[in-house]
């Protein structure tokens, strides 16, 4: 992650539900100068333990390889409480398409990049439950 890019309060989906926990992030997947967006998560564990579990309180959100004024140079922080990030290695989980994972120098937290399918349209992130936030592209 980029220290100078500025971090948003990511909103709900949907005006209906201003309490929802489900965020997503609609995009076109190909760009004819970049090529295929790229979705990176980075998750916060919380500095103590609960119980006997350190929990992920906070997710950063951004896209690299677009130049869509929504999330150019932009991160977007998504509140959370949960154990673990899941979901499955169908066509549409944000798992099936992670081409890397490591550490960011910046925060020392993990973080994950995926590309979706050409077909995908948006980026969606469930953290309703404390067990797991799911997270898939449709």
């Amino acid at each position: 992650m980029k220290e100078l890019q500025s971090i948003y309060k990511a909103k709900p989906r949907g005006k209906k539900y201003p309490d929802s926990s489900i965020f997503e992030f609609p995009f076109k997947c190909m760009h004819p100068r970049y090529g295929r967006i790229e979705w990176w998560l980075e998750f916060f564990r919380a500095s103590k333990k609960e119980g006997n579990r350190y929990y992920i309180n906070k997710i950063l959100v951004w896209a690299n390889q677009t130049d869509d004024k929504r999330y150019s140079g932009k991160n977007f922080e998504i509140p959370c409480h949960c154990e673990q990030m899941g979901g499955s290695f169908r066509d549409n989980s944000y798992l099936s398409g992670v081409w890397s994972m490591g550490y960011c120098n910046l925060h020392k937290q993990f973080m994950i990049g995926s590309y979706p399918k050409e077909n995908h349209t948006k980026l969606i992130i469930d953290v309703s439950s404390s067990i797991l936030t799911k997270i898939c592209f449709e």
